[in-house]
């Protein structure tokens, strides 16, 4: 019976090719369409799953509260991690970790070979204990204890040391050279494997924890990403149910005596947890480790998913409808021979799934091809592929015959149901429903798709927009150095030289660039306040107004020939209006009062 309706299958593709090739691509672009979303959002929600124990580990975020309003931080302070293992019995280790600046290093087997690194972290000594099973050379329990320690990816071992030596011989125990005269040796005491894109860690190199970070008891400081990995010996219901009471315990001990207690202004901090799979979708907090996504977009893009799946089996119900007179003799003939309505609608239903394998077939090659050669162009990288998991081909072959059995079920049910008698005198007659139904899938294929054009119209003026408004500085030709952490005492040198080049207009130098979330925050305060207001804020030189091209609405910019300049800060409107500063020019505020680092600055300009 198969082979008999693959024949009838083929031969009605031979003496339909029009039809044929219309339907089958309109139905394989739907699927292709379908395939990739999905295969898009199967990576997106399997974020941070391949961690040992990911359903027990969890990151503690800082939150600070004020009148003005409430940040979350995806950081806390240094002292917690080690508060949180020592008095929360629900929780087995806590580890901290944090990103260092950038560095060189070379490898002590050639001298020559010399590599820029702005991917480096500093992890405390749990680290590989919380996050196991990463060591592929190394002790997980000693690799971090030791001063001078650093863990090298796979990736970054072969890149050092080429892939022969690094296949041969464990490279524990030799050193990786640090700094612009090489004169810091760092000891390799493991090599860990590479991480998948799918997490929200990036690095990779860490290098071991050393005192000014170690010990540091500063609960004002929201610096490190903090981990911790919940105790298999407690029911995990229960540990997630006490640990934010847990937690609560953790500030009133600990963090609100070393801040002053409880505050008259209305601040006050808390921390909280959140699960390591749902950081990537449901994280969008300062401080971020990495790029984050968005659970929104996921159920946006499985709706369009859905939808252009439902608008090409709509297409090919109308089409194969819109046939059905053409092959209303070919019922007729059935009939006569002795073939029943339910027969010929499993005939039909049959040819409908043949037709979307087909297509199928061709949605898995497209949906290839564009992850290997389109995406990367995108920006999008997938973690898993289409043919990477077997239970993928056994959902594609599903959602094949879901496909084929819903877009052929009306054609199925309508054209068997013609009466031989009038097939054969010609007298076939379409019914007002099956006119109305017809019209309604019209209707609902074309709001459909009208929709999608709109849809995609509107989220492509706002990318224009994005690219195309005005920002207050220039971005255009701007090129950002990022890696000149070691040239501190040679910057004048390095800015003459450079502005030699008949091609280069100004050189700038500082510790932040506009619009990238790289910035310090400190808590600024203004005569006559009751609180503070914290304040993202970066350090610039003399040529950085002009550099980025920035029009000062009020005030002088910086000049490096007057020495109190070097206490002057500039302001944009927003920091203005919300500092409630009427006259800012010359304006004392004073940054981070009554702590180590307190100083006064005065308003030198507005931009």
């Amino acid at each position: 019976m198969i082979r008999n309706y693959l024949k009838i299958t083929f031969r009605n593709i031979r003496r339909n090719k029009l039809y044929a090739l219309v339907n089958i691509s309109g139905l394989a672009l739907g699927i292709a369409s379908f395939l990739f979303i999905g295969l898009y959002i199967y990576n997106e929600l399997r974020y941070d799953r391949f961690w040992v124990n990911s359903d027990r580990i969890y990151r503690v975020d800082g939150v600070w509260t004020s009148p003005e309003g409430g940040s979350r931080y995806a950081t806390a302070p240094p002292p917690l991690a080690r508060r949180i293992e020592a008095d929360v019995p629900e929780v087995k280790f806590a580890t901290r970790i944090l990103k260092w600046s950038d560095f060189t290093f070379r490898p002590e087997t050639d001298m020559e070979r010399i590599f820029r690194e702005t991917n480096v972290y500093i992890a405390d000594q749990n680290y590989f204990r919380v996050f196991s099973d990463r060591l592929i050379q190394g002790n997980p329990e000693t690799a971090l204890n030791e001063p001078l320690s650093i863990i090298l990816s796979e990736s970054a071992a072969r890149r050092y040391f080429g892939r022969e030596m690094f296949e041969r011989e464990s490279l524990i125990g030799k050193h990786i050279l640090g700094g612009k005269d090489a004169g810091t040796p760092w000891k390799i005491t493991g090599i860990m494997k590479d991480l998948p894109v799918n997490t929200h860690q990036d690095f990779e190199m860490i290098v071991s924890m050393w005192g000014e970070f170690k010990e540091n008891e500063n609960w004002a400081w929201n610096i490190m990403h903090t981990y911790i990995l919940l105790n298999e010996e407690v029911p995990l219901v229960l540990a997630e149910n006490s640990l934010q009471k847990r937690l609560e315990e953790v500030v009133q001990s600990h963090a609100l005596p070393y801040l002053g207690g409880a505050s008259e202004t209305g601040e006050s901090v808390e921390y909280l947890s959140i699960p390591i799979r749902d950081i990537h979708l449901h994280s969008d907090f300062l401080r971020e480790m990495k790029a984050y996504g968005s659970i929104t977009t996921v159920y946006i893009f499985g709706l369009v998913g859905v939808l252009i799946l439902v608008v090409a089996c709509v297409n090919f119900t109308n089409l194969t409808t819109a046939l059905s007179i053409k092959r209303a003799k070919e019922v007729g003939i059935h009939k006569v021979l002795g073939s029943n309505a339910s027969g010929l609608s499993f005939k039909f239903l049959a040819e409908a799934v043949m037709f979307s394998v087909l297509a199928t077939l061709v949605a898995l090659t497209t949906v290839e091809l564009f992850v290997l050669y389109v995406t990367p162009k995108l920006g999008i990288t997938l973690a898993v592929g289409i043919f990477d998991k077997p239970v993928f081909i056994v959902w594609i072959l599903l959602i094949s015959l879901i496909t084929g059995v819903l877009a052929g079920f009306y054609p199925a049910w309508i054209i068997p149901r013609y009466k031989p008698s009038d097939v054969l005198k010609g007298n076939i007659q379409v019914s007002s429903t099956g006119f109305q139904v017809r019209n309604y899938l019209v209707v609902f294929q074309f709001m459909a798709s009208v929709g999608l054009i709109m849809a995609t119209g509107v989220i492509s003026d706002q990318m224009d927009y994005v690219r195309n408004s005005k920002l207050g500085f220039e971005k255009e030709n701007i090129l950002v150095i990022q890696n000149d952490r070691e040239i501190d005492e040679e910057r004048i040198r390095f800015k003459q030289i450079l502005s030699q080049y008949p091609e280069i207009q100004e050189v700038s130098f500082s510790t932040g660039i506009p619009a990238l979330n790289q910035f310090m925050v400190r808590d600024y305060f203004v005569e006559g306040w009751n609180g503070s207001l914290g304040l993202r804020w970066f350090e610039i030189d003399d040529d950085f107004v002009n550099t980025m091209n920035i029009k000062l609405i009020a005030g002088e910019n910086f000049q490096a020939s007057i020495p109190s300049d070097s206490m002057g800060i500039i302001l944009n409107e927003r920091a203005v209006k919300e500092l409630g500063l009427t006259e800012p020019i010359g304006k004392e505020i004073t940054i981070n009062k009554g702590a180590d680092d307190e100083r006064t600055v005065r308003v030198k300009a507005v931009v």
